[in-house]
């Protein structure tokens, strides 16, 4: 599989993430676009320059809060967008699901 790179900036935030692959390539772009070693960011999470490297290869088994903390500390944000494609949901929307199911 051929890595493309991602370029930083305000499209960034823009690109909607699919899959493990293309999270790792977003942590890794923002780690550098911040100015970050491995080991810098490591320090300030609290955890080895391996732990992060580990990350940056496989975040797909990454906690939700784990990844809220990298995020915050990159500057970003999480955004979850649900979009119902039968009904047209608006982005961002809240879908409607009857109670007791998922």
């Amino acid at each position: 599989m051929q890595k493309k790179a991602i370029a930083v900036g305000q499209s960034i935030s823009r690109h909607p993430l699919q899959s493990p692959a293309q999270l790792a390539m977003y942590l890794r772009a923002l780690r550098k676009a911040k100015g970050l070693t491995q080991s810098e960011l490591g320090a300030l999470l609290g955890v080895t320059r391996a732990r992060v490297s580990e990350i940056e290869r496989d975040p797909a088994n990454l906690g939700f809060s784990q990844l809220q903390r990298i995020v915050h500390l990159l500057s970003g944000r999480l955004v979850l967008e649900v979009q119902d494609a039968d009904a047209g949901t608006e982005a961002g929307a809240v879908p409607s699901t009857p109670r007791g199911e998922w």
